[in-house]
């Protein structure tokens, strides 16, 4: 049976742990303070990411090391403002469609949102992760079946790097990096472990019955999109 270890039974040493302590100094560098990571060119093009894996990378290296992060507070306790009126960041579609890019990009803050929770047992962070997964990845479940998987595998097989379809059906955005929306698995999975709603179990099945009819292969699915959606199926397994 696997055993869950916390990042705070970790004890690095040597060049392991300076590796580690030169990457937690740079997460304090300007481009991740709040101010930059919300006015960033990826807020716009992946929303919820860049944020997300500062949080994540803050969380599990502050705990890993000792260390309590200097901004870690700060962004924690204004992110809501960065926030839309529904709880999640960016534009707010209208019924029917979904963005890869803005579902994908959450997933990176749902991750950073489970890891600080679980660090911290902070109730901010479990009110966005309701948020983002009820306003805007529980309504997208119905829109996977209209995922453009035969589009993308009529492409070319010498295409160049990102090139992908820019709209299809239901899907008014997506990725350059193909495949994408399927790793947000990794974030909904460790969401449903903190906080298990029947809505978001049948957002999951659905996302992992729909990626089981893809062939990653003939869609040219980019490896970062690959391993993170199947490291969000082992956690559901």
């Amino acid at each position: 049976m696997p055993v869950l270890v916390s990042p705070r039974d970790v004890a690095p040493a040597g060049d392991l742990r300076r590796r580690m302590a030169l990457n937690f100094q740079r997460l304090h560098d300007r481009p991740f303070l709040f101010e930059a990571m919300v006015k960033a060119s990826t807020a716009e093009e992946a929303p919820g990411d860049w944020i997300g894996r500062a949080i994540v990378g803050l969380s599990l290296l502050g705990q890993a090391l000792g260390t309590e992060p200097h901004y870690l507070e700060e962004v924690i306790a204004r992110l809501p403002s960065a926030l839309n009126a529904r709880g999640y960041i960016g534009e707010i579609r209208a019924a029917g469609e979904a963005d890869e890019n803005q579902i994908a990009g959450h997933s990176g803050l749902l991750r950073g949102l489970c890891e600080y929770h679980l660090w911290k047992e902070d109730a901010r962070a479990l009110t966005i992760i309701r948020s983002v997964v009820n306003a805007l990845m529980v309504p997208a479940g119905p829109l996977f079946a209209q995922y453009p998987n035969h589009k993308l595998e009529a492409l070319d097989e010498d295409r160049p790097i990102g090139l992908t379809v820019k709209q299809e059906g239901a899907w008014v955005g997506l990725s350059t990096d193909i495949g994408i929306v399927f790793f947000t698995l990794d974030g909904l999975t460790q969401a449903y472990e903190i906080d298990p709603t029947p809505e978001l179990r049948g957002l999951i099945e659905i996302m992992i019955a729909r990626y089981a009819q893809i062939d990653v292969r003939k869609i040219g699915a980019q490896t970062h999109s690959t391993l993170s959606t199947l490291r969000g199926i082992l956690r559901w397994w």
